[in-house]
This record gives C-alpha cells, sequence and structure tokens, in this order.
C-alpha cells in the first residue's frame, strides 16, 4: 500500500482521486485527503480544499479542511510552510492510528453536536483543580504502593501504578518505559501512546524498577485490582476513578504529551522483542528484549499475532473532549 512519491510512478490524478474516495470512505475523510496529498508530495491549501469537496462529493467550508489538516497535524503527519503543506509519513504508518468506527461515528456524532449547540446545551469547562481531593487520592495510592513493596510485591506494585498515575485503562498494557516517557497499548482504539512524566519516571527510580520492558506487571493485575476497588469503593466505575488521578496529574502539567514514534513487536521462541524507530525517518533508536514464558500475551500479541508494527501516537486520547469525565473529576 504504501507507495512514496518521490521513488515510485505516480497515478493519474483520475486514478488518485478515486483511490483517495474509497479510502475516504473505507477510513477517514482525513485520510483520504492525505493519501491525495502524499502522492502529490505537497500541495496549498486551496488545492486542499478544492480536492477535499471533490473526494466528499459536497462543497465544505474551509473551516471544516482546517480542522481535518489539524488533525493531521496533530498526529505530525504533515508540516506547513506558508500556504503550502507537505506529507512527513508514509501512509501505511497514519493507517495504524486511524480508529475506522470512531471516525465513521463521528460524522454523526457532529450532526448531534450541531443539534446540541442549536438548542443551548453546550456544556461549560469548569476552570479550578480541586487539588486537596486530588492529593488525597494521590496519597493513597502512594501508602498503597509503600505496603506493597514492604511484601515484596514488585509487580502488583506496578500494576497499581500504571493505573492510576498514568492514563491506562484496565484491560490495557504498559509495554515500555525510556527515559521520562511512558509507551501503553490504548485497546479502545487499537493503538500505542506515548505520555511523558518526570515524576513518574522519579518515583519509578526510588523504588528501585528499571527502564525498559514493563508489560510483566500484567501478571499482578489481579491482586492491584482488589486494592483499587478497596481505594475507591465505586464498584465498576472504580477503574474509570483509578485512571482519572492521571488526568488530574496532566491539569497539573506532571503527565504530559509524549514523542511520536514506530514501533515493531515480536514474540519469537518464548522472547518479546520491541523495535523502536524513529516517527518520520523509520531509523531504529533503541532494541528491548524479554523472556516471556507465559500462556497469556500482553496485548496487542496473542496466541494468533506474535508481530505488530504501528505508530506510537504522542497524546493520551484521541479526542480530549470524549475524556472530559475524567479530567472533570479534579475540576471545581
Amino acid at each position: 500500500m504504501s507507495t512514496s512519491p518521490a521513488t515510485s510512478r505516480r497515478p493519474s490524478e483520475r486514478t488518485l482521486l478515486e483511490q483517495s474516495r474509497e479510502l475516504a470512505q473505507s477510513t477517514s475523510n482525513y485520510f483520504g485527503l492525505y493519501w491525495w496529498l502524499w502522492h502529490k508530495g505537497g500541495a496549498s491549501f486551496k488545492d486542499l480544499w478544492s480536492t477535499y469537496c471533490k473526494i466528499v462529493g459536497r462543497q465544505v467550508r474551509f473551516a471544516t479542511v482546517h480542522r481535518q489538516l489539524a488533525r493531521l497535524e496533530h498526529y505530525r503527519a504533515i508540516k506547513r510552510e506558508g500556504e503550502y503543506y507537505y506529507p512527513l509519513v508514509d501512509p501505511e504508518v497514519l493507517l495504524s492510528v486511524v480508529n475506522v468506527k470512531r471516525s465513521q461515528a463521528g460524522r454523526l456524532g457532529a450532526h448531534k453536536r450541531a443539534v446540541y449547540a442549536a438548542m443551548g446545551l453546550s456544556k461549560e469547562r469548569l476552570e479550578k483543580l480541586r487539588v486537596p481531593q486530588l492529593r488525597h487520592y494521590v496519597e493513597r495510592v502512594v501508602a498503597e504502593v509503600k505496603k506493597l513493596v514492604e511484601r515484596g510485591d514488585r509487580t502488583a506494585t506496578l500494576d497499581l501504578l500504571a493505573h492510576t498515575l498514568l492514563p491506562l485503562r484496565e484491560n490495557e498494557t504498559l509495554w515500555l518505559w525510556r527515559g521520562e516517557e511512558f509507551l501503553y497499548w490504548d485497546s479502545k482504539n487499537r493503538v500505542f501512546r506515548c505520555v511523558r512524566s518526570e515524576a513518574v519516571s522519579e518515583l519509578l527510580h526510588r523504588l528501585g524498577y528499571s527502564e525498559g520492558i514493563l508489560a510483566w506487571h500484567v501478571l499482578g493485575h489481579s491482586r492491584a485490582s482488589k486494592i483499587v476497588h478497596s481505594l475507591f469503593g465505586k464498584g465498576w466505575e472504580s477503574w474509570p476513578w483509578a485512571r482519572s488521578i492521571s488526568y488530574g496529574l496532566m491539569l497539573l502539567g506532571l503527565v504530559q504529551e509524549g514523542s511520536p514514534y514506530q514501533i515493531e513487536l515480536t514474540y519469537r521462541g518464548g522472547e518479546i522483542a520491541i523495535y523502536l524507530h524513529d516517527y518520520f525517518f523509520g531509523n531504529t533508536l533503541a532494541v528491548y528484549l524479554m523472556q516471556w514464558q507465559h500462556d497469556l500475551l500482553p496485548a496487542p500479541l496473542s496466541s494468533n499475532t506474535s508481530t505488530y508494527k504501528g505508530a506510537v501516537l504522542g497524546v493520551p486520547h484521541s479526542k480530549p473532549e470524549n475524556d472530559e469525565s475524567y479530567f472533570s473529576r479534579w475540576r471545581a
């Protein structure tokens, strides 16, 4: 699928437009537009707007195309120089982070939001942070961490920290710790993400953990789960509350966006290997190895999937407004 415009023969304008339409329908409008831009090698905003109208089959406002380009800039897939935009990432890499179901559902959601806005039902964002309440929960988590460390249960300790101080859902895996960055698998959107936290990195160093592959924390998940339910006492909502702590830390700037990468995972002969590559050029930055002699493999690996290759997004969520409930717990 991935064909570089610099090294491959470009399809005709008509063929390229047909391909872009098909991709827009099967994935998302912005990916269809990116496919066209990738083969063009660069284009002005006016040309991008004109092409987008042809792809979707109707006249759209400039603001609509600006939003699509902003999303591509969010993924660091394009760069802007004046009025011109240039592609940076192979379409195959970008496709690995396109959430097809969410993109298609977003079209219907846009209509719903327009209706809500017309009815005057838009939600006001709350401004002030309830720092004392956030501090209360962080202190409780750290207290439990100390108890686990004293008992020698470093696996459950790491799992508890991953699901509270970092934005991992209950069924997600923290794969890699690299400097101040943490790379994890987002099971909802089926993509890798990266966040940066100097505070979490320092805490792990003080607790005696080493940088590298951390996926083994899933082996202590059942023990950490009991602590999560004990800490929050909110039934099935205990896990969302646990994850929301990291969102409170984001509001304080203690958890931030990370760097984008390309990543490869392989499992062969009882060994997991992670190859971390530069996001833009694909150069190998580091290789990490870990022995794994357990029946179940952490996602996205499984008994049927021994390899995975895709992009790592340097943002903790695709649409921040969808996770507003996590932020709002710490505002007043």
